[in-house]
């Protein structure tokens, strides 16, 4: 809603995710972790990095690889690339949604 009406959001950290889930599902049709993550990651660090927080981004990183590492232990965290059969229906529903 904030992004329609050109808003800024108040919670920047959500609407982050969003971005990076919305990017990593255009990509091959369904959601891959380590994208995902990947994307939200480097976009929060670097909002911390542009506000110089360097103690803070440091420890961000530091939590997330534990729990990446806590993950992959437990085997949740899914390394393999599924894809959708016809990506370019997900495209043309993207680019249907981006028109309105």
């Amino acid at each position: 809603m904030c992004k329609e009406a050109h808003l800024k959001p108040l919670t920047p950290r959500i609407a982050d995710f969003h971005n990076a889930f919305m990017t990593s599902t255009s990509h091959l049709g369904r959601v891959n972790e380590i994208e995902l993550m990947a994307i939200y990651e480097t976009k929060t660090l670097f909002k911390e990095l542009a506000k110089g927080n360097l103690k803070a981004m440091f420890k961000e990183m530091v939590t997330q690889g534990k729990l990446g590492a806590a993950m992959t232990k437990k085997k949740r965290m899914h390394f393999d690339l599924d894809r959708v059969k016809d990506r370019s229906e997900i495209k043309a529903l993207y680019k249907k949604s981006k028109g309105r």
